[in-house]
Parts: C-alpha cells; structure tokens; sequence
C-alpha cells in the first residue's frame, strides 16, 4: 500500500512538472522577450535594425542585446545611433536585470515612464541626443547602483530633483543642453565618487552651493552657457588641481565657495559671464592649472603679478574684460604656455621684453589694448605680435580631426540663417558671427535671424522663432571652442531631421485654425 501511495505520489509529481515547468522555462522569456517585443511595438524602425526581434529566436541573440549566461536575463541593451523613433514603454521596466541602457543619439521622445524605477540593477543609463521632455522626476533617485546618467541635448525642463543625489555610487552626471532650470541642489555634496559633472547649456540660478566641495573625485565641472554673476572669490586660491571647471554664460549668483578639497581638477573656465571685480591674488597659488579662460566678462583691475608661477600653464584666456595696466614681466616664466589671448581690455605700457622667448607660444592675441610694441607707437585696434596660427575649428588644442568639418558646417548654419558672413565689417573688437548670435540667444533672435524668413512666413512667426532657435543652438554646438564637446555629424543629421519635424508639426497645428 504504502508503495502504491509512493508511485500515485510520483505520477502527480511529474504532471505537475508538465503543467508548471513550461511556465517556469519560459518565465525568463515572458519578462525579458516580451518586455523587448513591446520596445520594438512602440518604435518606428526606419533602418529595420530590430529585424530579428521575433519569437523564432532567442532574444539572446537579438540585436543590441546582451544576456547574463547563467540567468540568460538581459543585461545590457544598446541602440545607440540606430535612426530610432518613438517612445520608451512601461515594460521596459520589466528588464530587470538591466545593468546598461544606452538609446543615445536617437529620435525617442515623450516623457520617460516611471516603471523605469524598478531597474534596481541599473548601473549606466544613457539617453542623451534624443526628445525626451518632462521633468526630471524624483524616482530616478531609486536607481541606487546607478554609476553614469547622462540625459543630455534632450528637452528636460523643471529643477534637479534633490533625489538624484540619493545615488551614492554616481560618477557621471550629464545634463548638458535641457531647459534645466533652478539651483544646484545642496545635496550635491553626497555624490562623493562624482568625477564628471556637466548641466552646462540649461538656465540655472542661484548660488554654486559650498558642498560641492566635498567631492574630491571631481575631474570635470561643466556649468557653461547658463548665467553667473559676482565676484571671483578668494577662496579659490584652494582649487590647487583643478581639471576643466567650466561656468561660463551662467546664471548662478554669489561667490563661488571654497571647494579646496576638488584636487583632481587641473583647467579653471569661468568665460562668458557677468563676472566682475578683479582677479584676487590669491589665484596665483593654483600652480598646477593647465588652462585658464576667465573671457567675456566685466573683469577689472591689473593682471596678478604671480602669473609666473603657473608653470604647467599652456592656455590662458584673459580677452573681452575692463583689465588696466601694464601686463606684468612674470609672463615670461610661463616656459609652456601656447595660446595667450588678452586683446579687448585697456592694458597699456610696453609688451615684456623676451617674450619672444617663449618656444611653445603659438598664439599671441593682444589687439584692442593700449600697449606698445616697443619702440613702435600704440595701438588700439591691430593685432600685436600673433605668433603662428591655428584655424578656430581645429579648437584651442589645434588638433586636427574630423570635427574641424563640424565647425565648419556650424557656421555654414549660422550664415544660412542670418545672411551675415563672419568677416561682415560690424564683427571687430571681440565680436564675431559666433559670439553674436550666442549673445542673442535665447531672447533676442530676431536681432540676429535673417529677417525675410519672418516677411515670408509671418503667419507662422511662431514655428519660424522656435526652429531658428534650434538651429542656432546646434550651429554654436558645433562651433565649441573644445572640439571634444561637439556634436558628431550623426547627431546632427538626427537634430536636424527633429527641428524639421518640429517646425512642420507646429505649422500644421497652426494652419488648422
């Protein structure tokens, strides 16, 4: 009897294997597969990239996917640069195994789904160059092994949701060119492995708060193309390493605090401001900058006499400021310093002797000043002693690489749309067709634009406003003094193909009416 109850036992036990094993085997497939078949549902595939996504295969094996070999869960989805359209799914949060989402450089739009949240093993998630919009909201906090966020050249509006830095493990945060608006949140000091940190082209406000200095693994600050105002402080005698600190066109106000404890940083940018005052003395102690670009603000007083000490010094950007007075002989200790720009200040007296001395210097650029070139009468509008010369669209390295075509086509865009030529007669003392429109935007365009685009189409000023400003934006991009901060020419076939989308939407929408 016993036996007999065993075998019953038994043959239970196998049917319900049948019943319940091939739910289990293909428990993997109904949360990964069909989270993927669902990705696929809500994109266009104009290149059909995705033309193996089907059942008659293991999604292992589909395009832009990557399984763990144990679990076989999906690990890592990749379609950068694919031409893809549409947007992200809530399924997508079925994915949970993910550790890398990397959709840059495509066309998703629409706002991201809060399903997104239950990727708890997330670790890079990168959407940068797409049309994402909304607010950044705050359950991206809860991505806590999140390491890189790069949300990039989307249209992100609203303020930096305290949350985010609940990600302790962060060491990318990139928000470059959104609608960002707001301070810098406080809390920012807890991203203590934090080395890369970029909100440049955004409309932030208010003060840099003083716990940024607690982030000692800092090795790129990029704050650029917002709006900042006040004093260079003091304190900044502390930043003894600083690398590629850039604030430049902020709005952020007060002083910047002292943030001594950032020793990985080795370049100070804080051009094209509304900086003022001089620079305090105490700068000179930061002996280990390579790059200096303090350009474009309302800069006054005399040029520090400890200049000299910077040895490491190879750029140095002091142009478009109030400076007075004599430019100090110490710039002749600056044995590695290859670009030097201080035209359009009011400096006066002679120009250091042995400056020629000076072997790596390539660029001397001292026109619209009051200096005298010894023995030779003053000047106040030619260029004094350019040595060498490096084309503005290789960068202020002179490297030369594809993104000098890049540049190129950026002013080709700007000329387009203003019928203005960079060598116009009204671009002297520091003004050129790039820095023009820069200082136009986004308030001022119509100054700028060609003004038959509007005569032609004035019933759409509208469409006509928003898409110039878009394609401004992208020429300046382009045109970036660094060439490592501009766009791929991909990227910008993909922002064109959106600003003509998006011009044609809005005409449409208006025409109905």
């Amino acid at each position: 009897m016993g036996n007999l109850c065993f075998q019953f036992s038994l043959i239970m036990f196998f049917m319900l294997c049948l019943v319940v094993c091939p739910s289990l085997c293909q428990s993997n497939f109904t949360l990964d597969g069909l989270a993927l078949l669902a990705f696929k549902s809500s994109v266009r595939d104009p290149y059909n990239h995705l033309k193996n996504w089907s059942n008659s295969s293991s999604f292992c094996s589909w395009f832009g996917v990557t399984c763990d070999s144990k679990s076989e869960r999906v690990t890592i989805l990749s379609l950068s640069e694919m031409g893809l359209e549409g947007t992200l799914p809530s399924q997508i949060g079925n994915l949970s195994f993910l550790i890398n989402l990397e959709l840059q450089s495509n066309n998703f739009h629409g706002k991201l789904p809060k399903e997104l949240l239950h990727l708890h093993k997330l670790e890079k998630l990168n959407l940068s160059y797409n049309n994402f919009s909304g607010e950044i909201l705050t359950w991206i906090g809860s991505l806590f092994m999140l390491k890189h966020l790069s949300l990039a050249n989307n249209t992100f509006g609203g303020i930096i949701p305290p949350s985010i830095f609940n990600m302790s493990k962060l060491e990318t945060l990139d928000l470059m060119s959104n609608s960002i608006n707001g301070p810098i949140p406080f809390d920012i000091g807890r991203l203590q492995h934090l080395k890369f940190l970029r909100i440049s082209r955004n409309i932030l406000s208010g003060n840099i708060p003083p716990t940024i200095s607690n982030l000692s693994s800092l090795e790129h600050i990029s704050l650029s193309l917002n709006f900042l105002e006040g004093h260079i402080p003091k304190e900044m005698n502390k930043l003894t390493k600083l690398k590629n600190m850039f604030m430049g066109m902020n709005k952020l106000s007060g002083q910047v605090p002292s943030i001594g404890n950032l020793i990985m940083l080795e370049n100070l940018y804080l051009a094209s401001n509304n900086l003022q005052g001089d620079i305090p003395n105490e700068i000179s102690n930061l002996t280990n900058l390579n790059s200096i670009d303090l350009s474009g603000n309302q800069l006054s007083g005399h040029i520090p006499r400890g200049i000299g000490k910077f040895t490491w010094l190879q750029e140095l950007f002091l142009d478009n400021n109030n400076f007075e007075g004599n430019i100090s002989n110490e710039i002749i200790s600056l044995a590695n310093l290859e670009i030097m720009s201080l035209s359009v200040n009011q400096l006066s007296g002679p120009i250091p002797r042995g400056i020629e001395s000076l072997t790596m210097l390539q660029q001397l650029y001292l026109d619209s000043n009051n200096l005298e070139d010894r023995g030779k009468s003053k000047t106040h509008t030619e260029t004094i002693s350019t040595i060498g010369y490096i084309a503005p669209e290789y960068g202020f390295a002179g490297i030369v690489s594809t993104k000098a075509d890049v540049y190129s086509y950026g002013i080709i865009l700007m000329e387009v749309f203003t019928r203005k030529k960079p060598t116009e007669d009204m671009f002297i003392n520091g003004l050129s067709l790039k820095t023009w429109i820069s200082k136009s935007m986004p308030d001022a365009l119509i100054q700028v634009m060609d003004s038959s685009l509007l005569q032609a189409n004035e019933q759409h000023v509208g469409s006509i406003l928003t898409t110039t400003s878009a394609v401004f934006e992208l020429a300046l991009n382009c045109c970036s003094d660094f060439p490592t901060e501009r766009c791929n020419m991909s990227d910008i076939v993909a922002s064109l193909n959106k600003i003509k989308d998006l011009y044609y939407a809005k005409k449409s929408n208006l025409n109905k009416y």
